[in-house]
């Protein structure tokens, strides 16, 4: 103790003499030493502010056990740590300076001693330049020996920490190649926010501890030439290693592989593709997997598409036949990615996958049904099975997400009415754009230039101007639904806010059956997107969020083609077709091997006919809204015993209706997909047991109910009793 107190009254005699005006100054000085010691108070400050903080940080990293918060306060200990070293760097800097012309300058009492321990970080001493007294003083010494310790300790533990995900990276790929396993691979092309998001929750929702593999596959950047890839910048990106991409990869225990080059660039693209990118690793990891599938998420559709068809022609896929997912847009041109036959490949855009979040959107109140469709907008009588009131649409905004949405309406808005014809149904469709948007969407759905399409209103307008709220005031009495899709997250709050207003103080009936759908863009509105539609009272609701649309059950398992399969299955037992092909087995009929020409065909008739038994799955919902629930006490007649000869019977003439709604919304797919009727002379040229010219898109049953032979109706009363059949046995 007595020792300990000698060297602390000795360094209080050095700082003491230090601070002593020196004999050899000029007078005009001295005000620098107070200076000096105002400066030496302020850092000894900060540098025990610092040190508490980084020892309360430390201990509660010690004390936490989930993960994310460990990593936080692992992080913010660091932080502390490392201003805890610079400072004390200063303040021992600063003391030992003070008589090697620091006492002379401000400018150097102030930057001499930060330049100086900044360069502590980087291994390097200015001892020769600390004056005598402080090399001669044991405590100072030890203060500094240590202090340059540190500060080589946390620029060690930085590089290490950045260079270690690498070589934990390198460990799993060795270990993944050398023991195979039999687990699923997913192997996303590009580290992006949906392909982060999509890895995650594939990887949370793995069955059991069997968790699937996640490999990421890093691209340089579209400025990166192949020459340029060990310059300076190569070389930083390289020791930075994405920090903030690979932290988002913690927990997934995945890898992060490089690629040399962009695959949608690959001049010879052929049989080595994966050696030509240096991803020739890949191999040995997918060869044993039991399901692999890739990922081409970015932004650009017309890259990934020209991605997925170079990489698909490395030769390891011929025996492995992959499930692709590719972002792009379903057109002529894109759909070229299903000629090939190594991989099962699936095009996904934001738009389809926002509308069908739309479809698929549960009511909070009964997990059975939809909240978007339009059945629930409209006034209904359930004991004849048809709807009483004219449902009006409002779309705004006709891109990718405004024309899947105004499909989704066209046809599920196909009802009966209570003589048996068509309810009336109107829409309406603004954009800016129109004269280009929907001109192309014509295009491609002919029927809407005949009477198919006399109910619907192409409008060229901006949402900003007079013009747009005038016609908004001349429908908004009878408005039931508006989709507002205009492109961004600004835009289409505003304009939900300003329906709503507009809807409150001006429509009759206020907001009864009225429904405003906002499409969400961006993850960081959406909180505010949740708050205005609770504020609203529900009538504006949010749809085709992030986190909805990049997700498992989404883009994976496809809710839709799950239910799908299901109905068909259904609807064969129905029929009585138990010998009937399966689901899989119509897909392995359709895509055998044969001429291009006719491999086209055939995948567009298996296109059109699993997404009849998507709707058929979804309309479900819309025949037991139109059906009083004391009809289905009883069993309901089979399909063979139906008869649709005119009767006074309230079931009977439920169930009639009924079929004829089905055929008013098989219809309306069907001009939605584009195909159109046929004249007789058409019908009579058709092979036999042919009811489709996929060649032309025409469709022999694309007519009246009232044309429709006995036969014919009785395959849409079929759908009639499957559903409540099926929706029978999932209550139970």
């Amino acid at each position: 103790m007595k020792h300990e107190n000698e060297l602390f009254q000795d360094i209080g005699r050095n700082l003491e003499q230090l601070f002593q005006p020196s004999p050899d100054i000029a007078h005009g000085f001295p005000w620098m030493q107070h200076v000096a010691w105002f400066i030496l108070c302020i850092g000894t400050i900060v540098c025990v502010v610092s040190l508490v903080a980084l020892l309360a940080h430390v201990a509660q990293y010690a004390c936490r056990h989930e993960s994310y918060r460990r990593r936080s306060h692992g992080r913010k200990a660091f932080k502390w740590w490392a201003a805890t070293t610079f400072v004390a760097g200063y303040l021992l800097y600063l003391v030992g300076f003070f008589w090697e012309g620091t006492s002379r300058s401000l400018t150097a009492l102030l930057f001499r001693p930060f330049l100086s321990s900044l360069e502590m970080f980087v291994s390097h001493s200015d001892l020769l330049e600390v004056d005598e007294h402080c090399k001669d003083n044991p405590i100072y010494m030890a203060l500094f020996a240590l202090t340059h310790f540190s500060a080589v300790a946390v620029s060690a533990s930085f590089a290490i920490n950045c260079f270690w995900r690498r070589i934990i990276f390198w460990i799993r790929r060795k270990m993944w190649t050398l023991f195979p396993s039999s687990r699923t691979v997913n192997i996303f092309f590009g580290v992006d926010e949906r392909s982060l998001m999509t890895a995650r929750d594939l990887y949370e929702h793995s069955v059991g501890n069997a968790k699937e593999r996640i490999v990421f596959i890093d691209m340089p950047g579209e400025e990166h030439h192949e020459a340029q890839r060990m310059s300076f910048s190569h070389i930083f990106g390289l020791f930075s290693y994405k920090t903030e991409q690979v932290q988002r990869m913690t927990g997934l225990k995945s890898i992060l592989m490089h690629s040399a080059s962009l695959p949608h660039r690959m001049e010879h693209a052929n049989r080595n593709a994966l050696d030509s990118l240096e991803l020739q690793a890949l191999r040995p990891i997918m060869r044993h997997a039991s399901c692999v599938r890739l990922f081409f998420l970015s932004r650009n559709g017309k890259d990934n598409v020209k991605a997925v068809l170079n990489v698909l022609q490395d030769r390891v896929f011929v025996n492995i036949r992959p499930v692709v997912y590719c972002q792009a847009q379903s057109t002529p041109v894109n759909r070229s990615v299903y000629a090939v036959t190594c991989a099962e490949v699936h095009l996904v855009h934001e738009g389809q996958l926002a509308a069908n979040a739309l479809k698929l959107m549960r009511d909070d109140n009964d997990p059975h049904a939809y909240k978007a469709h339009p059945i629930r907008f409209v006034e209904t009588n359930k004991r004849l099975g048809c709807v009483t009131s004219t449902f009006t649409s409002l779309t705004i905004g006709f891109g990718e997400t405004g024309q899947n949405a105004f499909r989704f309406l066209y046809e599920f808005s196909a009802f009966a009415g209570a003589d048996g014809q068509q309810s009336p149904a109107r829409h309406f469709i603004v954009d800016r754009r129109m004269n280009e948007l929907g001109a192309s969407f014509c295009r491609r759905t002919p029927a809407l230039r005949t009477a198919a399409g006399k109910d619907v209103t192409f409008i060229q307008e901006d949402i900003h101007t007079q013009a747009f709220w005038d016609r908004l005031g001349s429908l908004i009495d009878s408005l039931n639904y508006v989709v507002i899709a205009p492109g961004d997250d600004e835009s289409g709050l505003a304009l939900a806010v300003d329906i709503w207003q507009y809807a409150v103080r001006h429509r009759k009936d206020g907001t009864n059956r009225l429904g405003i759908f906002v499409r969400s863009y961006d993850a960081e509105n959406e909180t505010q997107l949740m708050q205005i539609a609770k504020h609203s009272k529900g009538v504006i609701t949010p749809f085709g969020t992030t986190a909805e649309l990049y997700s498992k059950r989404t883009i994976v398992d496809n809710e839709l083609r799950a239910m799908a399969r299901l109905f068909y299955t259904n609807y064969n037992r129905t029929l009585g077709l138990t010998n009937g092909c399966t689901w899989e087995e119509r897909r392995a009929q359709s895509l055998e091997a044969t001429d291009a020409a006719t491999a086209a065909l055939r995948r567009q008739s298996l296109y059109r006919k699993e997404f009849q038994d998507m709707e058929n799955s979804l309309h479900r919902y819309t025949k037991r809204m139109l059906t009083d629930e004391a009809y289905l006490k009883e069993p309901l007649p089979r399909p063979e015993e139906f008869s649709f000869a005119p009767s006074q019977d309230a079931r009977h003439a439920c169930l009639v209706n009924l079929s004829i709604g089905e055929h008013l919304r098989w219809n309306a797919s069907h001009y939605m997909l584009g195909y159109t009727g046929m004249t007789e002379e058409e019908q009579r040229a058709l092979p036999p047991d042919t009811s489709c010219d996929e060649k032309n898109k025409k469709h022999k049953c694309l007519t009246d109910w009232k044309n429709l032979s006995e036969e014919l109706k009785r395959l849409d009363y079929s759908v009639v009793y499957t559903t409540f059949t099926q929706t029978a046995k999932e209550s139970e």
